[in-house]
């Protein structure tokens, strides 16, 4: 008779366990939502992860931003951009492929690219998230190839993709007549409502949010061009530097061409991923194990809506 007191008790004790984890969590979301509410601005639901911009609203036209003119001065500008993928699993470890494109532009044409990869490397997935490993390939291949540039006495402007998060890793003391530029497709500053004045303007424009060694703006490079965020290293002021930018790349919908031809570059297509794969099994003598999708057989197939 006790056992069975104990099981027709167990709906009761998980009922207040379930009562205990919402009050935990509850005041959460009321000061998340009431923080938002006292923020007063628009928000942008997420859609399955994409990277949204607002459209731009009506502003005042007070808060005019400043001009940028071409530099009407030729300077080669070197643009990096990076990919990785995971290949295989062994054991604990998870082999990734890589490869690092530049593309170099002057006075407005494409001159001439190079890429390297692709370069293959193990890492331990016991300590770390796929995402940190990513970034971290990603981030150790780009600041190589730029480093790379910069040593052989580079006198232009380097373009990297995102943001100049570790600013020191670049190498640019020793290059007094060189630039970094870094520009960002995402960032927060893309919802705080200060591109607005940006998409408002007829002309290539500019607003600087932050000074020091890394100096911070948001930027429209083309009439009808979209707004990023672009981190500065120049002795230069900012809008000569965009105005060397302007002078010397080519812009699609705002975005220097050479960073985009340096993405697609980077890119691996079907056929070289097939071909990676017959050297793993083939040259290092590696048998392919036979899989399955854990989060198809864990989660199901059930859909909703």
């Amino acid at each position: 008779m006790g056992k069975m007191t104990n099981i027709l008790t167990l709906p009761k004790m998980c009922n207040e366990i379930a009562t205990e984890i919402e009050r935990e969590f509850s005041r959460d979301t009321t000061d998340a939502l009431s923080h938002l509410g006292s923020v007063g601005s628009d928000i942008i639901f997420d859609t399955e992860g994409k990277d949204l911009c607002p459209y731009p609203v009506e502003v005042d036209a007070a808060s005019a931003p400043g001009c940028i003119f071409p530099q009407e001065k030729g300077r080669l500008v070197a643009s990096i951009d990076s990919t990785c993928i995971p290949l295989a699993y062994s054991g604990s470890h998870l082999l990734y492929a890589a490869r690092v494109s530049v593309v170099f532009s002057m006075e407005g044409r494409v001159t001439f690219y190079s890429r390297v990869g692709p370069v293959f490397s193990s890492h331990d997935i016991l300590n770390q998230s796929r995402e940190q490993i990513e970034s971290c390939i990603r981030r150790e291949m780009e600041t190589r190839a730029a480093n790379s540039i910069m040593s052989s006495g580079f006198e232009g402007i380097l373009l990297l993709d995102g943001s100049l998060k570790h600013p020191d890793s670049v190498k640019v003391d020793k290059n007094a007549d060189a630039e970094v530029a870094a520009f960002s497709k995402t960032s927060v500053l893309a919802l705080s409502g200060l591109d607005s004045t940006l998409y408002m303007a007829e002309y290539p424009s500019y607003i600087t949010i932050q000074k020091g060694k890394v100096t911070t703006v948001l930027a429209k490079m083309t009439k009808g061009g979209i707004v990023f965020r672009i981190d500065i290293i120049s002795e230069r002021k900012p809008e000569e530097v965009l105005g060397l930018i302007l002078y010397n790349d080519l812009f699609y919908a705002g975005y220097p061409e050479s960073l985009r031809l340096a993405h697609h570059l980077s890119v691996f297509n079907r056929a070289e991923l097939i071909a990676m794969q017959v050297i793993v099994s083939k040259h290092l003598r590696m048998r392919n194990s036979p899989s399955f999708d854990i989060r198809k057989v864990a989660l199901g197939t059930f859909k909703v809506g």
